[in-house]
């Protein structure tokens, strides 16, 4: 009777134990049919040929990962994220293995601490607020925020980072990034630097961020950024407005990449969703008097809560010598940061997101 307690007892405490933490295992796999008009070889200028191929993220990157949460008491939980990148269509995957996210996290009613590798507040700031949201093909990440090198070049996930982010209140909340550049006698060399500020009230939203990248080099040369954003969903259609200044130290000093952003977002009907954007560049990577004007147009076809089909299309037109890819789908494919200078780009995309 007495060991038939205890094992009662001991069962109790892993249900217990259960119940108070979870594990999930997650992902999205995507893949569809690729086109790229004048794209340019790795090591080409120009190229006036056209790439037919099996596209692996044109609507959402391929990931897998794990995220879990423990309520610690009082109100307080602690989180993780481990998630990595994957490309569909060959089963490769990328260095390092868990690139898209492993941070560990404090979080309470009054907001949360998280330490690791993470998404720039500016760039989870310009993914949350395009009508085509973080998509590869068409969209201000692809088209402004890499292709127009809005940013300066590096990963838009920095290592060794520290995020203190506030709980909405009233519809306001701010946060603060700091990503350590660990040189040793430089602590502003590689240094990454970045906040937000988000506010909701109704069906209105607005947000800014500012970020500044600090080079490896001698940490005084930068890239700083200005993002401001704003929406309003009437039900039956949302309109998206966005502006993106940024500048740079040494090559490009001074000359201010200039992004405005003009979308719109509608349900067509329960299963339908339409979006189309207009992104005008000025001085495109930092480039005086290099500038160009992207298009882009989508669909997404909703078979179930977690299967879409989508139909995605990108157009660049751009001035001589001016840089502007429409696409970010990177060395995959060769026509990313490739695109030929002056080059008029055309893309589109039709495929299948499944996230499980």
């Amino acid at each position: 009777m007495k060991k038939s307690l205890i094992a009662l007892a001991a069962l109790a405490t892993v249900a217990t134990a259960a119940q108070a933490q979870s594990v999930t295992l997650y992902g999205i796999i995507d893949s569809g049919y690729l086109n790229v008009s004048k794209t340019g070889a790795t090591t080409a200028t120009t190229s006036t040929g056209s790439l037919n191929a099996l596209a692996s993220g044109a609507l959402s990157t391929n990931r897998w990962g794990l995220k879990g949460s423990e309520d610690l008491g009082g109100g307080l939980k602690a989180n993780f994220l481990l998630e990595a990148e994957l490309t569909s269509d060959d089963g490769a995957g990328t260095t390092p293995f868990f690139k898209r996210g492993s941070w560990v996290q404090l979080e309470n009613a009054s907001g949360s601490v998280t330490l690791g590798r993470q998404n720039r507040l500016d760039y989870a700031a310009v993914a949350s607020n395009d009508p085509f949201g973080a998509a590869n093909v068409g969209g201000f990440v692809s088209a402004g925020y890499l292709g127009g090198k809005a940013v300066a070049a590096g990963d838009i996930r920095p290592d060794n980072a520290v995020t203190v982010q506030t709980a909405k209140i009233n519809g306001l909340s701010v946060a603060y990034q700091h990503a350590f550049g660990e040189v040793a006698g430089g602590a502003s060399k590689s240094r990454v630097q970045s906040a937000n500020i988000d506010y909701t009230i109704g069906k209105f939203r607005a947000n800014y961020s500012y970020a500044q990248t600090n080079d490896a080099a001698n940490g005084s040369g930068s890239t700083k950024g200005n993002f401001f954003f704003a929406s309003y969903d009437f039900g039956v259609v949302k309109p998206h407005y966005g502006y993106v200044e940024t500048t740079k130290v040494g090559t490009g000093a001074g000359i201010k990449n200039k992004v405005n952003m003009y979308g719109l977002s509608a349900p067509v009907n329960a299963k339908v969703t339409a979006m189309v954007g207009y992104y005008d560049h000025k001085n495109a990577n930092h480039t005086d008097g290099k500038d160009g004007q992207s298009y882009s147009a989508g669909a997404l076809y909703s078979l179930s809560k977690r299967t879409t089909l989508y139909a995605l299309y990108a157009k660049s037109d751009v001035d001589s010598g001016t840089v502007l890819a429409v696409a970010n789908l990177g060395a995959q494919h060769n026509q990313s940061s490739n695109a030929p200078a002056g080059v008029n780009q055309q893309v589109y995309a039709v495929g299948i997101r499944h996230a499980f």
